[in-house]
């Protein structure tokens, strides 16, 4: 009898212990998740709210330079100015991402693959930059693939990062952001410069708006809300 009932305590903590463990793995699946969603919703902000300024900048800029009679010689030195968004954001990212991951233990595959891919655009951003400098020192300002990279590249990686966390907003947003790029060449290739001339910054605005921003307020809300449950 002794003995059943030993038998009988031990399986009962084998059960508990089971049990414990299943929670214990839905906390850490939680948490990832929220991690994730915290880190990538204000990371977003961040970026959108930054290309945004930047382009505003520049955007006044090119239109006193029109005032001023300096155009289109002008023009062809403002598309320095987009080298900003790199100078300023990536420090910034780099010193998120090591205070995430200092306070962090367990990452994800999700965390991971996220990382992949904009390491990835990243590697594209740096390809686009030399091609269009290469071009600029022999006197062919071509920035305007840098501009195309904004729309294509980023709304794809974008699209892909809203199918990782399983996100609607960067899925539609990122597919935003592509189909204002196929808009922008073919303005390019039917000749319409004026066209990409003068729309081009205020349909960058509205597409990080839409593609940024946005999702990012719909993730940070929805990580709030998982907090307070």
């Amino acid at each position: 009898m002794y003995n059943n009932q030993k038998l009988k305590l031990k399986m009962e903590e084998q059960k508990m212990t089971g049990q414990e463990s299943i929670e214990l793995i839905a906390r850490m699946i939680n948490r990832t998740r929220q991690r994730l969603e915290l880190g990538r919703g204000n990371i977003f902000l961040f970026w959108g709210y930054l290309i945004i300024a930047v382009t505003i900048l520049k955007w006044i800029s090119g239109y006193l330079c029109y005032l001023a009679g300096l155009m289109p010689e002008a023009g062809r030195w403002l598309g320095w100015m987009w080298f900003l968004i790199p100078l300023i954001g990536c420090p910034v990212t780099v010193i998120q991402q090591r205070k995430r991951r200092q306070t962090s233990r367990v990452r994800s595959y999700s965390d991971v693959l996220s990382d992949k891919l904009w390491r990835f655009v990243i590697y594209l951003a740096i390809a686009g930059l030399v091609i269009s400098f290469g071009f600029f020192v022999v006197g062919f300002p071509i920035w305007i693939i840098m501009m195309l990279y904004a729309f294509f590249v980023i709304g794809f990686a974008t699209s892909v990062q809203g199918m990782i966390i399983h996100e609607k907003s960067l899925v539609y947003g990122g597919a935003f952001g592509m189909i204002i790029g196929g808009f922008l060449t073919a303005s390019l290739i039917a000749g319409l410069r004026y066209l990409i001339q003068t729309g081009i910054s205020p349909l960058l605005i509205i597409t990080y708006i839409i593609m940024f921003i946005i999702p990012g307020y719909i993730i940070n809300r929805k990580a709030r809300k998982v907090q307070q449950s």
